[in-house]
This record gives C-alpha cells, structure tokens and sequence, in this order.
C-alpha cells in the first residue's frame, strides 16, 4: 500500500483511532488500579491513574466533536481535561520523586508551573493551551518519567525492563505533545505540527500516542510486586494469564469494532450517495430552472425592446405616448411574472415603470450608474444580481437597448425571484443539504438557508468593498468559512459537518454550491464504536473484576495460611478416605518432629500406631456427621519416639471435598499450664519469629502474637485442671473459628474460578 492510500485509510479511521487512544488510557488506569492492594508502594500511583483517566476522557471527547461537528464548547473542555491531566502528571513526578528519594519535594514547584501556565493568558486562552504544553506537559511528563526511571533502579536488575518501557513511552509522549501541537496552536512558519507528523510518519499522532500508551500499561505492570518476587509462581503465572486474557479479548473487541464501525460507516456513505444524488439531481433541476427562468426574462425583455413603435414613443413623448408605453410594461409585467418593468432614456432615468403608482415607485428615479444600463446602452445585453436600491428588495435585472436612431434609452426586466428562493430550500430540506446561489466573490445571493443570504461564502478582498457595496447596499459580508471552498471541500456549518460540491453554473461566474450533510456517516461510524466502547468495557469490568476476585481470595488465603501456621495449637486437615495429611501448620509438624512439606506427603497411617481402618473409620464417622468428636492417638515422631495426642475432629468442606479438621495436643499437656509447655518445647521463639507471609496477601503480615490472638482470641493461661477440664471446649471452639475462615477462603476460591491449594 501507498503512503498515500496509508494515509487515506487512517484519516478515514480518525475517529476509532481517538477511541483506540482513549481504550489505551483507560486500560492504564485500570493497572494502577493493581496497585491498590500493595500500600508498601513508594510511587503515588493514583495520581498516574487519574492522568490517564483525563487522557482517555479529552480522546473520547474529541471523538465525539469529531463524528458530530466541531463546538467550541467542547473543544474548551477537551483542553481543560488535557490540561487537568499534565498537572496530575506533574504531581504524580514531584511526589514520586519526593518518596524515592526520601527528600521533601515542595508543592510550590508545582505551583510554579501552573503559574507560568496562566502566565500564558495574557494572549489569550490560545496562549495558556500553548505555554501548558510546555510547563505543565513537557514538563511534568518528564518529571514523572524520572520518578519511573529512580523507582526502577531499586529494583533487581532483571526487573527493571517495566520502569523503562513505562519512563520512555512517558517521555516520548511528553516530547509528542511540544514537538507536533494541532495546527491552530503551531507557531507561525513552524513546520512542526500534527499534520507533518503524519506526513513523516504515515499515521497520524494519535494512533503513536495510543502506542505510547499500551506502552505505559506493560511498564506499570511491571512494577507489581508480585511480578518481582514471584514471577515463576503458580500465582504470578496465574495473573500473567489474566492479564493476557484481558489483552486478548480487548484486542479482539478492537479489531471486531473496527470492522463493524468501517462497515456501518460505509453503509451510510452508500445510503448518504444515494439521498445526495436525489438532492444533488433536484438542484440540478433548480439550476436548469433557473437558466430556463433567465432566458424567458432575456427573451421578454428583449421582445419588449424591440417593439416597433417604442422609439418614437420616447422620442415623442406625450400623454398619449406615455399611456401606450405604461399599458405595454403592464402587459409584460403581467405575463413574464416579474416583479418590476421599466424603461429608462439614454441618461438613466427611468421614464415608465409598471410601479408608477406604487410608493416606491422607479419614475424619475437615475438608475445609470447601475451596470445592467451601461452594458444594454452600449448595446448589449445586461444581467445583473442585486439589490434594489429603492425597493431594498433583491433581485434578478436583465435589460435591452431601445435602439432607434441610436440607442434612444433601456428597458428593464426585475425578477424577485422568491419562487427560486423557495424551490431552493425545498431541494435542501429535502437531502438534508444547503443550497446557494454565490457571486464570483462569494457573496450569496440566494440560499436554502436565509441566514447565509448576504454572507460570504470565504473574506471578501478589501478592495472589492466598494463595488459589493454598491450592487447589495451594504459595507460587511461576514465569511461563513475561513477560506475559499472548492469542490470537494470538507466545512463546518453551525456545527454540522458538510461536504461542498458544484451543481452548476449561471453565467459570468455565478455558481450554485451544493453542501451535503457528512453527519449521517459520523453518526452510523459512532454507533459502531460506542458497541466495541461498550464490549470493551464490559469485557474489563467482568475480566477485571474476576482479577480482582482471585486477588482477593489469594491474599485472604495468605492471611489465613499465615495465621494458620502462626497458631500456638497443632492443627491439621485429613482426606477420611485417603489418611493423606493434606494440610498441617507449624506446630503439628514441631510437635512430630518433621517439616510440614514432609508432613504433607505422609499417611496417618504410617504415622500413627493404631489400626489404619480403625482410623479411616474413625474420621469418615466424622465426615458424615456435623459436630466435633474426641479421639485419642498414639503417634510416632520421626526421631521414633512415641507421643500420645488428645484430638478433636471436625467435618469440614475442603477443596471440594469432605475432610477432617484435627486439633491436637499432647496428653502431658493438658496437665500442663501453656505458658510453661510452650517455653519447655522452645515454641515461643518459633511463633514469636513466624515465616514470612504468602506474597499473595498483598501486605504485611503482622507479628505471631497478634495472629494468634486471632485465631484464639479467647485463650487465656489457666490451671491444670481448668485446661483438662476446658481442652473439649476450647477445641470445639477453636475448630469452628477456624472452619469458619477455611470456608470463606474456599467460598472465595470457588467465586474467582479456582485457586491455587491452600
């Protein structure tokens, strides 16, 4: 393909692509979202995610203007949103700053620019959208862009590819926003501007712009802290998934919308040809209305001219004369249809007139200035558009020479043409277009929409003033476009859009411009994409909000693993069916004298000196009933040695299964005060420095003491006999706290579609 047809196809893409843009932002904002469980975080994410949010909001905004015409309205909005997000930016780079490097980062740095900025207002609201650019965009782009690049040095050098994608997509879009502005703000004779970019390039600025942008989602994600210290996880692997499910189907909906909006686009484009080709053939027939109307007056006038006894009529002028010249141009009046017919002498004045008792009367009134008399004195005939200068009414003038021994003087044919006025709007209501009737400097004489009548189509030159005003009778013609249209020609009217065309030609360069309305396309393209906006957003609300369910459930499962191994008491989950140890914190497994990975792949048959089907029966009695029994057992430790162990088992749903909940504790113990047994074993050390928490809890867990106060709010140091006494009790209490936040872990592990085992 062409550069140029490249081209072609992006500029007749532009409003996806502003929809792209803004899909790229928001999935932005959607990462920093991430980032919301993770407080420990030194980078104030949310100021990034509110400057994305604004980003994607002014492209949707622009698209908008885009589809359904240009407003000022919105376009000041759309520059207060781009505004709005370079000073989220700006903050996001000073305090970011500020945090890495421990160092206080004054807001009045901040203040500084929007100070400068405003400073741009003493040219105008042009002049503070230009200087923001430059204090607030370049500026605080970069900014933030070194807070990316400081906060990625801290981290391992293998995982320091994100803050690098992110601090160089930041940059480059900083460096886009000065160095290639919208035409309206470049400098005067710079050459850099959004169009140039898109002649350098072949794509226009915004489809890099949304480049850049994806660009800043796959660094931010990088900087997750599950993705630095747990990247060959099953967890990470699990989140990878996610997100490339979310990148795969938000890729899809994009290519899917784009099809979609490109098809119902040109449906409309085909359905628009068809109703302009009906206008555009009717406007033909009011031009060829027209020139038929024209001829008829030429013929008219011109039979009026040349009747036979007229000159010595005006050569010998009489009450007689007078009245056979008045009843002829009633006749003629009356059957050509016109508004006025008169007769002027060799000097311009009007000597008859088919007025003459009317209060605006043409009789006696010099009219030789004019130059529809100039051109039919000296022989040839006139025509001429204006307005009249007694009458003020517009109108069509066609004139003849009264040839005698000379030219004895003018006759005169005014045409209202209020009939034309009138066929002309029909023909635009009728394809939803305007038609105009425009001199050859632009001004319009005639048009479907009476405010554009006496208007320009583009600037009058200075020094055609002075003749507009005498043929119109007025000093301004206010330009209905900034430059001269052609053929083709894309404008704006009253904030439609509008496509110009020629219907035809009058005479001496008095054209009727044909403009069709553009929006039906726009509307159709719109409703294409507001279908893919609506599919994407649906997609990472549902998408997301699984992430989130699975995030939330991995960090209440890390929670409870901590809490769970923290706990004083030896605790542990059996399969009734299998004896398989399936779970055991820390304290069964020092109580046994093995390490809960061993524990984990041993049968509590091995384990235990009893019968294994008194055991198996023991604990599937359990799993078919509600409530808590007690048992006693006679374990093994690795060392050899042999423990006997108070338990109490309770049903529990895990993993979709029906298991045991055990808790244990020695016999001994239960004669001993727990303060004392905990110190004898050496336990406190372990539950006073307990292993690190899962990553997937998404924060810091805190110490052991507190977990287990948790777990066992409760327990309190007592006699001897009060703990023999109390061991059921506590242990049916303790069972059904923990059972309780085990089913909620499993609840919450069955809503995000499957976790990893606890």
């Amino acid at each position: 393909m062409s550069g140029n047809n490249l081209q072609d196809l992006f500029q007749g893409q532009l409003d996806y692509i502003f929809f792209f843009k803004g899909l790229a932002f928001i999935l932005v904002v959607a990462v920093c979202c991430l980032f919301r469980g993770y407080p420990s975080q030194r980078l104030p994410w949310r100021w990034f995610g509110l400057f994305a949010l604004l980003q994607g909001l002014a492209a949707w905004l622009s698209l908008v203007t885009l589809s359904l015409g240009e407003a000022s309205s919105l376009k000041t909005v759309c520059s207060l949103l781009q505004i709005g997000s370079w000073i989220c930016l700006a903050e996001f780079g000073r305090s970011g700053i500020a945090r890495v490097l421990n160092r206080d980062s004054g807001l009045w740095l901040l203040a500084l620019l929007v100070m400068l900025t405003g400073l741009g207002g003493l040219k105008g609201w042009s002049g503070i959208e230009q200087a923001s650019r430059y204090t607030l965009g370049l500026a605080g782009g970069l900014w933030a862009s070194a807070a990316l690049f400081l906060a990625g040095q801290r981290l391992p050098s293998r995982e320091r590819g994100g803050s690098l994608t992110a601090g160089i997509s930041l940059s480059l879009f900083s460096l886009t926003i000065v160095l290639f502005p919208p035409l309206s703000l470049a400098s005067p004779g710079s050459v850099l501007n959004q169009e140039f970019f898109q002649r350098l390039t072949g794509v226009p600025l915004e489809f890099f712009q949304a480049l850049l942008a994806f660009g800043m989602a796959a660094g931010i994600y990088g900087f997750l802290p599950w993705r630095q210290k747990g990247a060959e996880s099953q967890a990470a692997r699990q989140r990878s998934r996610s997100m490339f499910a979310m990148l795969a189907t938000l890729s899809v909906i994009l290519g899917l919308g784009s099809i979609l909006t490109l098809y119902l686009g040109e449906w409309a484009q085909k359905n628009q040809e068809k109703v302009r080709g009906e206008a555009h053939e009717y406007a033909t027939i009011v031009v060829s209305r027209l020139n038929t109307e024209f001829k008829r007056m030429e013929d008219g006038v011109t039979a009026l001219a040349e009747t036979n006894w007229l000159p010595a009529s005006l050569r010998y002028q009489s009450e007689d004369n007078q009245e056979r010249i008045d009843a002829l141009l009633d006749r003629y009046r009356s059957t050509l249809d016109s508004s006025v017919c008169y007769i002027m002498d060799k000097n311009g004045k009007t000597v008859a007139s088919s007025n003459r008792n009317a209060p605006d009367s043409f009789v006696g009134k010099s009219y030789g200035f004019r130059p529809y008399f100039k051109q039919a004195i000296n022989g040839i005939t006139g025509r001429y558009f204006a307005v009249g200068v007694t009458s003020k009414e517009p109108g069509y003038y066609v004139s003849r020479p009264v040839k005698g021994k000379g030219n004895m003087g003018v006759a005169v044919v005014k045409v209202s043409l209020k009939n034309v006025t009138q066929e002309l709007q029909t023909a635009g209501q009728k394809g939803n277009s305007l038609i105009c009737l425009a001199d050859p400097r632009g001004v319009v004489f005639l048009a479907s929409q009476p405010d554009m009548i006496l208007k320009s189509l583009w600037p009058v030159d200075e020094k055609d003033r002075a003749n507009l005003k005498e043929q119109y009778g007025k000093d301004e013609f206010p330009a209905i476009f900034t430059e001269k249209i052609g053929d083709g020609s894309k404008v704006n009217y009253q904030g439609r859009n509008y496509l110009a065309s020629f219907a035809g030609t009058i005479h001496a360069g008095w054209s009727v411009f044909f403009f069709r309305s553009v929006e039906m396309v726009g509307a159709y393209r719109l409703t294409g994409i507001a279908v893919a906006a609506l599919l994407a957003i649906l997609a990472l609300v549902i998408l997301g909000s699984n992430f989130y369910f699975k995030e939330h459930a991995m960090a209440s499962a890390g929670r409870f693993q901590a809490m769970f191994d923290a706990s004083p008491e030896a605790i542990g989950v059996i399969d009734p069916e299998t004896l398989q140890i399936m779970e055991a914190n820390r304290s069964l497994a020092s109580c046994l004298g093995f390490s809960q990975q061993e524990l984990r792949t041993l049968n509590l048959g091995k384990l235990l000196n009893q019968d294994s089907q008194e055991i198996s029966g023991q604990l599937q009695r359990i799993a078919q009933e509600d409530g808590a029994a007690k048992m006693a057992w006679q374990a093994r430790k690795k060392d050899g040695s042999v423990l006997d162990l108070e338990v109490m088992g309770s049903k529990l749903e895990h993993q979709g299964k029906d298991q045991v909940l055990i808790f244990c504790r020695e016999a001994e113990a239960l004669r001993t005060p727990p303060t004392a047994m905990f110190q004898e074993r050496g336990q406190f050390s372990q539950v006073q420095e307990p292993r690190a928490p899962s990553l997937l809890a998404g924060s810091t867990f805190p110490e052991a003491t507190n977990a287990s106060r948790a777990i066992l709010p409760d327990f309190e140091e007592k006699s001897p006999n009060e703990n023999t006494q109390d061991f059921d009790h506590e242990a049916k209490v303790q069972i059904k706290r923990i059972m309780e936040a085990l089913n909620k872990v499993e609840r919450l592990r069955k809503n995000s579609g499957g976790l990893q085992k606890l």
